[in-house]
């Protein structure tokens, strides 16, 4: 079997303490031609040292060492370097199956599929990693071809990952789209880009992937200013695939409603400035989601737009009693 270059991408940020866990994943496939390169992102800490020992021992790693810029920034600077035909991303906390890049290659090769995506995460708490079963051999409960519509609309509806580490990508995908630098939920700006390039797509049924739940992590920490990035998002979401499939709308406004609604919901009640931008978002979007009968629509986005006609403070109090269940 032809076994072309796989580039795996790794961004590294004072991650120390679960480097080794993560790097040994990738080092380990079963798939072997592969480049791996890790990002040191201006690390503070002993991971930029630990990415030169894998370097050192294995040829087939590639450090890269910057100033800090951010996920995206890290992830740009591999893709303008990297000479796989193929691309995959691992975050640096997280760890993968050994047989994560042959069931992706497999999957992408089988239907002549520009992207390949995951229909699952195995997650796992911080410190319980035994949690996460993932795959012992190089067989997916299923595959199957998906019209790159249906795979938007299902990741705008969040029933598949949204994020880049759950899927495998030809390379080329990439040629005119990079990860928007010093952004929050960049994915959210992104994926939906690159499926919309895709003719083909895969979608795959294992559990490959070992995501960590970190409370300190990006998505689960306190509010911040940047986060408001995500009124933005939710109005270029919107707008980019109603451009593409008009009949894709609604599921793009409940995905945009969901990002302002979860960062709603972290602003300080005495914050009235944030909460009034995302505010006025979620009044944007909640009548297209209340109309929308999509059986992929979550009910807790229906039921966030049902609540939010309460007004600001009931949808405040209310979200936040149901989110911390």
């Amino acid at each position: 079997m032809d076994c072309p270059l796989v580039s795996v991408i790794i961004p590294v940020y004072n991650v120390e303490k679960y480097l080794n866990k993560c790097v040994d994943s990738v080092t380990g496939q079963t798939y072997r031609n592969l480049e791996i390169l890790l990002v040191d992102d201006g690390s503070t800490d002993g991971s930029g040292a630990i990415c030169d020992e894998y370097a050192a021992r294995d040829e087939r790693v590639c450090v890269i060492h910057k100033e800090n810029g951010g996920l995206s920034s890290a992830r740009n600077a591999a893709l303008d370097v990297c000479k796989g035909e193929y691309v995959a991303f691992v975050d640096s906390d997280d760890f993968v199956s050994l047989y994560f890049i042959e069931l992706y290659y497999q999957a992408i090769v089988q239907f002549d599929g520009d992207i390949a995506a995951v229909q699952n995460e195995a997650f796992f708490l911080e410190g319980r990693e035994d949690e996460a079963q993932l795959v012992s051999t190089a067989q997916a409960r299923s595959m199957e071809q998906i019209d790159p519509h249906e795979a938007i609309r299902l990741m705008l509806y969040q029933n598949i990952p949204t994020g880049a580490p759950w899927k495998f990508y030809k390379r080329s995908i990439f040629d005119d789209i990079r990860f928007p630098v010093g952004w929050l939920y960049e994915d959210a700006a992104t994926i939906h880009r690159l499926f919309m390039k895709a003719n083909k797509m895969v979608l795959l049924d294992a559990d490959i992937y070992a995501y960590r739940h970190r409370p300190n992590s990006i998505v689960r920490m306190s509010f911040k200013p940047d986060k408001l990035i995500a009124a933005k998002i939710g109005q270029q979401i919107v707008e980019d695939v109603s451009a593409y499939e008009p009949g894709l709308r609604a599921a793009a406004c409940c995905r945009a409603l969901a990002m302002n609604y979860n960062v709603y919901l972290q602003v300080p009640w005495e914050d009235k400035q944030s909460r009034d931008i995302l505010w006025n978002e979620i009044k944007k979007y909640r009548m297209t989601v209340l109309r929308d009968h999509d059986k992929a629509m979550r009910k807790k986005n229906k039921l966030g737009a049902l609540v939010s006609f309460a007004g600001q403070r009931a949808s405040w109090l209310i979200g936040r009693a149901y989110t911390a269940k």
